[in-house]
């Protein structure tokens, strides 16, 4: 991946990855996300 010029990867899944420091990894949990959105809807 470094040598295709990939320098971030977003995850949606709940997994462990291993990456080399040059890869930033963002995971995001949808679950939390929109409880989040309606907890903001309902007020």
């Amino acid at each position: 991946m470094v040598k295709d010029g990939v320098k971030a990867i977003l995850i949606f899944a709940p997994t462990y990855i291993i990456l080399l420091l040059e890869i930033k990894l963002h995971d995001v949990d949808l679950s939390i996300e929109f409880e989040g959105l309606t907890y903001y809807l309902s007020s």
